[in-house]
């Protein structure tokens, strides 16, 4: 409903007389202005609005221009005012006319072509500013006809609306009339020029003609654009006869259709060019005159991406139709069009009613960003749940806890497909920047888009191409559904056709373009800078409609650019001096702002006249430094290029850039005083980086708290270090205790351990300096076990075990809770060593301490101390003792954490294969992997397929072992979880090797080449040995030869991993292969030394027979085989049982 009755009077003056219409934010009424004695019209913001900012500027910013625009086709405006209730409104004249559809109800007549031509003169006037309308559709051209003192007929046409943006959203069904005519490049956030304008007029012209158009398809605007995008649009003359409408003239129709083309190229770029087609067609031709004045540069449009475009487009077809998934990346140097290439193809998928989101890799200036956090502020709204997870770093151990955050990963990625299946549309992931995200993010990434297959999902990612990145491409490269593509800078030609269509007209056209392309090696970036460059210089010039270029001073610009190595940054930073002050100091305060940043940002930061300020903005945008960009909380900046957002971050000076950030703070606080929390980040951020110590602490200890709250771990620890640092001198030690351990706790589950020791030093330091502190002493003790526990987790065992041993020299009596938990440590750290009875001595004495516990406690101490005697039983090889133990710690579970307590059913399980009963480990990896899903729980049920593919194995039933080591691989390698792809492979390396040698081969030389990168360790040696072995078998003797030395010369670890038995055995293997028949019994009569246990023995009676047998030695063969039947179970051990069978036969 219209907020005014009629006959209200607004500001004493205004008598409102009816309501015209209204828009997405505005209204419009017709009123008297009781002082001047006039009708007017009276456009005024929706009342609900008024508090935004955002909307009350887009209203000024409209009567700014119309005040500048004094011109016979444009409404004139008179007053600016506000209401009582402080809603701002303007007055402008009243027009008595018609839309241009419903003056023209009827098609086409020669009326039409005098309308259109006073459009035009209205479209050149604003052009020659260097602004666009924008909104062009037909409530915005009103049209009423005289009759002139010679009898013709002269049109009265009047531009309404201002407002540029205002009704432009989103692209949704729902704004379908505005979609409908704007330009493509104006929906997809590319640059603008008068094209844009000429697209919307072209589509009112159609509209009038044909009765067909926007209007028609309101209720599906995609199917319209799709046949635009796809030039199906059907031709004015065949739409007008079916509809029996006048059959405009060809010229004009064609004229129509060059306007409403897709490719910008293919558009009139003048207004005068409309004018000298139509003038043809006037029975008595009308002087009119064009200006050819030009202050900038066309924004380019698509050139030489086509083919890679279409590519696209096939990949996206096959997830619309096919319901498949595709992840892309495209990589390319800076400025070779990479966001220009996805910024096309997602126009594109939003035609196809695709639901997209876009996450950035972070901004060079401002606060970190991680995915995390664009992710869960993204897709919170549709999953509440994703804000409830919580870990307790406190309760869990270091591995658990980084194994619990793949569960928040997995609910994000659930989130998404349950939203492609109730949206029933497809989704689009765009990731830009993909290098400047840090290794959390890229993790996240890696999760969210290699788990995707068949969900309808398309994820595209730009990145340069750099080396930290081709470990994830390379990985990347296994799954079918990816695709890689390099975009390389464009050729001679495209060059050419870039700065023609940067130029439209130029003298010496080709000889310009094949300077630029030798100067710029075709980069489009380097190439529009450098034209940018060259105007600013007065190299080149406009004048009479087109541009000339002065060739002398052309060529002593190329011999200066060419004397040292020129680059995009050169360019830039030339241009950048040439900026006022202002206008740098406008790019200065976005730069550090770290990301799109609205206007009233730069106005309230600097001071700045609204007038002057969006003079200065516009200068920025005309000359490729801003580009605007529309969203559904108003008009934002952001850079043009990443290069330009570097070369003014290296600007700025120590001492500005505090003051910039101060500025930045002050800013945020006024305009976000009702929403803070949504800017405790930034304020924490700015009012650090301006070293304000009050604020930068108040803002640093919020933040940290709710990003922690919120799960983003990265961003809490960066605003816990910055508490620390800005904590005053005078702060309690317990407070800057409190606040190392918060920073501890996060390095160590952001993987960061050696920073973590360091600051759990700096802890005890700190406990040392407060007397009272260090009269408890049990802090101390407490951050001494904590560096032994990530000594641990490294793998530093001696290290640890001094740490534990140093902490417990601080507790007294060790009758308190940390110090039994630091018993228990020790233990376990005694077990990696192998010093099994010295640990089971610390166990047992830590079992009878946490008797003193209080209950709770108790119970959860013993629940750890039981699962460590499991462990260490296990390690003894009494495995009944072990098993008995951790069943006792399972059945009281309601002592231990749901995800530990999964841990402990698997090692249940493990205990129970290792015992060869096969059936009720396979039960409990069964239930594990439910509760797991369930839980989305990944690590765990990674766990789960792993046992499962290792019981399937055991029973020989080698597919189902396959399916679930490689459904385990995806995951592992999707979560990034080392250790459990290796454990993968090496099964799998191993199933194959019995009937795909090709596979088996391709698994281990992988396997190699992932311990290229890490400590070589027991499993290194036995894959080494497998692969050994299968060389041989595929007759590969000449790599098997130089394995075979390398084994040889690593004698020592071979021993001190008991593997001299397995290496003996392929040494024979070797030789027999060889026809060494003298050296292959050498080794033979070494093995029966190296066999020391059962299972080496039950191999080497097999391996005997076989031997035998091969030298005809039956009677010996047969011996082996009975003793091979004889030491194992036909249920159990089958097919080492059928093997004895065998041979026994032969």
């Amino acid at each position: 409903m219209p907020g005014f009755k009629d006959g209200s009077i607004v500001k004493d003056r205004y008598q409102i007389l009816s309501f015209l219409g209204g828009g997405l934010l505005s209204e419009v009424y017709k009123a008297k202005d009781l002082i001047n004695d006039r009708i007017v019209a009276l456009k005024i913001l929706k009342p609900e609005y008024k508090d935004i900012s955002e909307y009350s500027l887009r209203l000024s910013k409209e009567f700014y221009f119309l005040t500048h625009f004094n011109h016979p086709n444009i409404v004139t405006v008179f007053d600016f005012n506000y209401t009582e209730n402080s809603v701002p409104f303007f007055t402008m004249e009243y027009f008595e006319g018609l839309p241009i559809d419903k003056f023209f109800p009827n098609g086409y007549n020669e009326d039409l072509l005098l309308v259109v031509i006073e459009v035009l003169k209205a479209l050149d006037f604003i052009h020659s500013f260097s602004v666009i309308h924008g909104d062009l559709k037909p409530e915005h051209i009103l049209v009423s006809m005289k009759i002139d003192k010679y009898g013709e007929k002269e049109p009265i046409v009047k531009l309404l609306d201002f407002g540029f943006t205002e009704k432009i959203a989103p692209l949704s069904i729902e704004v379908g009339g505005t979609v409908g005519y704007c330009a493509p490049e104006l929906l997809k956030g590319s640059y603008i020029d008068p094209r844009t304008d000429f697209y919307s007029l072209g589509i009112i012209l159609y509209e009038i003609v044909t009765q067909e158009g926007p209007k028609k398809y309101s209720d599906n605007i995609l199917k319209f654009l799709e046949m635009i995008i796809k030039e199906k649009l059907p031709f004015c003359e065949e739409i007008a006869k079916k509809n029996n409408l006048p059959i405009p003239p060809k010229k004009f129709s064609l004229l129509i259709h060059r306007l409403i083309s897709y490719n910008v190229n293919r558009r009139p770029n003048y207004s005068y060019e409309i004018f000298e087609d139509i003038k043809p067609l006037l029975k008595k031709e009308k002087g009119f005159e064009f200006k050819t004045y030009r202050k900038s540069i066309n924004p380019t449009s698509f050139i030489g991406r086509e083919e890679i475009l279409e590519k696209l487009k096939n990949l996206f077809k096959e997830v619309k139709e096919e319901n498949k998934s595709k992840v892309v990346f495209i990589f390319g140097d800076r400025g070779v069009g990479k966001s220009r290439l996805a910024q096309e193809f997602k126009y594109f998928v939003q035609v196809e009613n695709a639901l997209t989101f876009n996450f950035t890799g972070g901004s060079l200036g401002g606060r970190y960003f991680s995915l995390l956090e664009q992710l869960m502020r993204t897709f919170s709204i549709y999953n509440k749940e994703l804000l409830n997870f919580k870990l307790d770093l406190e309760e869990l151990d270091i591995e658990t806890a980084q194994k619990e955050l793949l569960t928040l990963y997995e609910m994000i990625f659930q989130t998404i497909i349950e939203l492609r299946k109730k949206e029933n549309r497809p989704i689009f992931l765009f990731f830009d920047d993909l290098e400047l995200m840090d290794g959390l993010s890229l993790n996240l990434f890696r999760y969210i888009t290699y788990g995707l297959e068949k969900e309808g999902i398309f994820a595209l990612a730009c990145a340069l191409k750099e080396e930290r990145l081709k470990e994830l491409t390379d990985l990347f490269k296994k799954r079918e559904t990816f695709s890689l593509i390099e975009l390389s800078p464009l050729n001679e030609e495209e060059t050419f056709l870039l700065i023609k269509d940067l130029l439209s007209s130029c003298a010496d056209l080709e000889q310009l373009s094949s300077a630029l392309y030798n100067l710029t090696g075709g980069n489009p970036l380097f190439i529009i800078e450098t034209i940018h460059h060259l105007l600013e210089s007065e190299i080149l010039t406009f004048t009479n409609g087109t541009f000339n270029y002065d060739k002398k001073r052309f060529e002593e610009f190329l011999k200066d650019f060419t004397a040292y190595p020129t680059n995009i940054s050169t360019i830039i930073k030339n241009r950048v001096k040439r900026l006022s002050k202002e206008e740098l100091e406008i790019l200065r305060i976005g730069a550090l702002y770290g990301k799109p940043f609205p206007e009233e940002l730069i106005k309230k930061a600097l001071n700045y006249q609204e007038d002057f300020l969006y003079k200065k903005l516009q200068n920025l945008i005309s000359s490729n430094f801003l580009k605007p960009v529309i969203s559904e909380k108003g008009g934002k900046y952001y850079f043009s290029s990443k290069v330009l957002e570097a070369v003014i971050q290296e600007g700025i000076f120590y001492e500005e850039r505090k003051i910039y950030h101060q500025k930045i703070a002050n800013v945020l606080e006024l305009l976000e005083t009702k929403d803070k929390d949504e800017v405790i980040f930034d304020l924490a951020f700015h009012y650090a980086q301006s070293e304000n110590q009050p604020e930068a602490l108040y803002y640093s200890s919020l933040a940290a708290e709710k990003a922690k709250n919120l799960s983003l771990f990265k961003e809490s620890l960066i605003f816990y270090e910055l508490k620390l640092k800005f904590l005053p001198k005078t702060a309690k030690a317990i407070e800057r205790i409190n606040t190392m351990e918060e920073i501890g706790q996060l390095r160590e589950l952001l993987g960061l351990y050696k920073e973590a020791i360091d600051i759990y030093k700096q802890a005890i330091s700190v406990a040392f300096s407060d007397k009272e502190i260090l009269e408890e002493k049990s802090i101390i003790s407490k951050f001494l076990r904590k560096q032994g526990v990530v000594s641990l987790y490294l793998g530093k065992y001696e290290e640890a075990i001094n740490y534990f041993e140093e902490g417990l020299n601080f507790e007294k009596g060790l009758k308190s809770e940390t110090a039994i938990k630091i018993l228990t440590d020790k233990a376990f750290a005694l077990i990696k060593t192998n010093r099994l009875e010295e640990a089971e001595k610390i166990l047992e004495k830590a079992l009878n301490l946490s008797n003193n516990l209080r209950k709770k406690e108790e119970r959860k101490v013993k629940a750890s101390i039981y699962y460590n005697l499991s462990v260490l039983y296990w390690q003894k090889g009494e495995i009944e003792e072990a098993l008995r133990i951790i069943k006792n710690v399972i059945e009281k579970k309601e002592e231990v954490p749901p995800i530990i307590l999964t841990r402990m059913n698997q090692f249940y399980a493990t205990l129970l294969f290792t015992k060869e009963d096969l059936e009720e480990a396979e039960k409990i990896y069964k239930k594990s992997y439910q509760e797991s899903l369930e839980r989305k729980s990944m690590a765990n049920i990674i766990s789960s397929e792993i046992g499962l593919g290792a019981i399937s194995g055991a029973k020989n039933n080698f597919d189902k072992a396959r399916y679930y080591f490689d459904e385990a691989l995806n995951k592992a390698r999707r979560s990034g979880m080392i250790e459990q792809e290796r454990t993968c492979l090496i099964n799998l390396g191993y199933l194959y090797s019995f009937y795909d040698w090709q596979k088996a081969e391709e698994i281990y030389q992988e396997l190699i080449g992932i311990y290229e990168k890490q400590p070589k360790d027991y499993y290194y040696y036995s894959l080494s040995l497998n692969y050994l072995e299968l060389l041989i078998k595929m007759g590969k003797l000449k790599e098997a030869e130089n394995s075979l030395k390398t084994l040889e010369n690593a004698k020592e670890i071979i021993e001190k991993f008991n593997l001299e038995y397995h290496l003996n055995k392929s040494k024979i293997i070797y030789y027999l292969a060889k026809g060494d028949f003298s050296q292959s019994h050498f080794y033979f009569e070494e093995l029966k030394k190296l066999t020391k246990t059962k299972e080496e023995n039950i191999d080497f009676q097999l391996f005997s027979g076989e031997f035998y047998l091969l030298f005809g030695e039956t009677q010996k063969a047969k011996e082996c085989a009975e003793k091979t039947l004889s030491m194992v179970s036909d249920k159990k051990d089958i097919f080492v049982y059928l093997n004895g069978e065998r041979l026994l036969g032969v």
